[in-house]
């Protein structure tokens, strides 16, 4: 057996891609409610770097989305360009919209862990330590 088959035979398995992406939801709202205290106890530096964070988990939201995207896809790309937008800003009224848009799709995403989970299990979605293969075509 070759010693890289080998290896991934014996790796523990990582976690799902629902997980993760409910993971980082919660850690953008921590860092909202972070930030919006901050702001209220006149921190405003302190606060923008909680706000930075949240930026890069949104951008990496958004940059996620294949380019041939459909409706949906398109509906969190306007929906993640909103969020960073009012993030530039980084008011208290902008991190109160910020998180408006965030909630409700952190509560879509957990009510279809199960189910993502499952999907995930069985091969219909690829698994994140998948191996990808990339084609170039100039």
């Amino acid at each position: 057996m070759r010693p890289h088959n080998a290896y991934n035979q014996h790796k523990q398995p990582s976690a799902t891609r629902i997980d993760i992406i409910i993971a980082l939801y919660r850690k953008a709202l921590d860092r909202l409610e972070r930030a919006a205290r901050l702001l209220a106890d006149q921190h405003p530096e302190a606060a923008r770097a909680q706000l930075a964070e949240v930026r890069l988990i949104i951008a990496s939201f958004s940059s996620g989305i294949t380019a041939g995207m459909d409706d949906n896809g398109l509906n969190f790309v306007r929906l993640y360009e909103f969020a960073l937008h009012r993030l530039d800003t980084g008011g208290s009224d902008d991190i109160a919209a910020v998180r408006k848009v965030l909630t409700p799709l952190l509560e879509g995403f957990e009510a279809a862990r199960e189910q993502a989970a499952a999907l995930e299990l069985q091969g219909q979605i690829s698994s994140l330590d998948h191996q990808r293969e990339i084609q170039i075509t100039a």
